[in-house]
């Protein structure tokens, strides 16, 4: 009975591990379930990967809902669930997230987290935190000059922009590249879905006669709402990311937003082997994509420049 009960308590230790459930990955979004992009796409990835859903990694998805005065206590709500590792985007879900743990490591994809301060560098960020820096507002006068070339005769240019996730000087810099090309610019604000109409009725009182949108996670996340507004307005608009083409926006300029995403399930599955955010560089797309959706132009009247056809990348009827 001695001998046996030795063998017993030596054997509990293992079966409690083995007994462990697998590590959990806490992901933050902002937007809702409704319009979900990442989650299909990293379940892909993971498994491209070597990892198993439900067997060899779980996730916890919890969503602002547009509102992202709820991220901190989402974030603070996974910490507790003790999740492995959090994944956050943009810079407020980035800034909850490190606001919830200064320990647990955090993949983000957001942009420029070297002059928000959340990382010490670029190619050793340091701290708990690594991800993917999309370049967002690296990109805001380009994709303007983008929106000049296909609708040459606007000269009012709405600008949405997501106060939470805006970057110092942002407007100010697009200010300088619209009065460049001999632009004038109409700031529509919307942070939450209350906010579109009004933004949206900004720019009818203007005479605004094409959009641009800076880059939001909300923004994004509120894509087809949008989408459907401006089409019912006959108003041009470039969006941040070229899926959006591919759901019936006009166009796009930046990186595939699946890509991004790719990147951000290559580093969680660095960090789920052991390796540290400190070590792990900041990545950065290099590839980018000018889509443009024929029928959506059809759709407004709109003609589009040939020259511009030819340069795009995608083309979507």
């Amino acid at each position: 009975m001695k001998r046996r009960s030795f063998l017993a308590a030596a054997l509990l230790p293992a079966a409690a591990a083995a007994q462990q459930p697998p590590p959990l990955i806490g992901v933050l979004r902002v937007g809702g379930r409704a319009d979900e992009q990442f989650e299909p796409v990293f379940r892909h990835d993971m498994t491209r990967l070597g990892w198993e859903d439900g067997k060899t990694y779980r996730t916890q998805f919890l969503f602002a809902d547009g509102d992202s005065s709820r991220l901190p206590a989402l974030a603070a709500e996974l910490v507790k669930a003790g999740a492995k590792v959090l994944v956050a985007f943009g810079n407020a879900g980035a800034a909850a997230a490190q606001a919830a743990t200064r320990d647990m490591p955090i993949v983000v994809m957001a942009d420029d987290l070297v002059a928000w301060g959340m990382v010490a560098s670029m190619a050793r960020p340091g701290g708990n935190m690594t991800g993917v820096s999309i370049l967002a507002h690296e990109l805001d006068v380009k994709r303007l000059e983008v929106l000049h070339e296909l609708v040459p005769q606007a000269r009012k240019i709405g600008v949405v922009i997501d106060d939470n996730f805006a970057r110092l000087g942002e407007l100010d810099r697009l200010q300088e590249g619209a009065a460049k090309i001999g632009l004038a610019l109409t700031v529509g604000h919307a942070r939450t879905v209350p906010e579109i109409a009004p933004a949206l009725a900004a720019f009818v009182a203007a005479g605004v006669e094409a959009v641009e949108f800076l880059a939001s996670p909300f923004l994004n996340g509120t894509r087809a709402i949008f989408i459907t507004a401006l089409a019912k307005m006959k108003l041009p608009a470039l969006y941040e990311w070229p899926e959006t083409v591919e759901e019936g926006g006009l166009v796009a300029y930046g990186p595939r937003i699946s890509l991004c995403y790719r990147h951000v399930a290559v580093l969680v599955n660095k960090v789920l082997r052991g390796a540290k955010p400190a070590d792990l560089p900041i990545e950065q797309p290099a590839t980018f994509v000018l889509a443009i959706n024929t029928g959506a132009a059809r759709a407004i009247g709109l003609t589009l420049p040939e020259s511009m056809l030819l340069r795009a990348d995608v083309v979507v009827d």
